[in-house]
């Protein structure tokens, strides 16, 4: 969450023989962490529970659901509301948000209203999966998602965006499993900075403006943290 206190995460279990992923709750309590615990029903199903991310003021989560009986594709955005300790039970994001595509891996932005996520729809896209926005209208209806563009995306994967709602400044990068490449940024104060993760062979480094990505060649087996 944006105060730093609580860590949502998710957690491979196994169930009634199967297995799948669930959310797990951690506090902070000083400097250290509290036993994480199961967010239970009705956010946690027999289903996949995945990438996920929290509004700053830790009332919204919307989250990646797979497979579930509303579902549009392969995976879809939900959302849940928390009140008095309390979540809803979620809501498909719905259209346009989501399609008959893949849509994951969302990343609110400090104001709450715009929403970034990864997708690997056909319209509009550059090949593969690219990172979309979304502008929240009220009312529960989101915009008309808008492809970031060939500055960010290209014919590979683009993936996982991350916008930094705390109140501190951090530096970060996302890690490819498909080497040579592993793309990051600052983390800045009031989500100025986007992360994302792209794999594909590509330039040593790029800085583009809207906001800075800085792309850099790691050597194999070499930790960027």
């Amino acid at each position: 969450t944006a105060d730093e206190k609580t860590l949502i995460f998710t957690r491979l279990i196994q169930s009634r023989g199967r297995k799948h992923e669930d959310f797990y709750v951690a506090k902070k309590q000083g400097n250290e962490w509290s036993k994480a615990y199961n967010l239970g029903v009705p956010v946690n199903t027999p289903k996949n529970q995945g990438a996920h991310t929290i509004t700053p003021d830790g009332r919204y989560l919307i989250f990646t659901g797979g497979q579930y009986r509303d579902s549009r594709g392969s995976c879809d955005l939900y959302i849940t509301s928390r009140r008095q300790g309390r979540y809803s039970e979620p809501q498909n994001l719905g259209r346009p948000v989501n399609t008959g595509a893949w849509e994951s891996q969302p990343s609110i932005a400090p104001d709450a209203s715009t929403l970034y996520f990864a997708s690997n729809r056909n319209e509009g896209s550059y090949g593969g999966s690219d990172i979309w926005k979304t502008n929240y209208l009220g009312d529960g209806e989101w915009s008309e998602p808008e492809n970031l563009g060939p500055r960010v995306n290209t014919p590979k994967d683009e993936r996982a965006p991350f916008i930094h709602s705390g109140p501190s400044r951090a530096t970060s990068a996302i890690p490819s499993t498909r080497l040579p490449t592993i793309i990051g940024c600052l983390c800045q104060q009031m989500g100025r900075r986007l992360i994302f993760h792209r794999t594909g062979r590509i330039p040593m480094a790029i800085w583009i403006s809207t906001p800075s990505i800085c792309t850099r060649r790691l050597n194999r087996g070499r930790s960027p943290m």
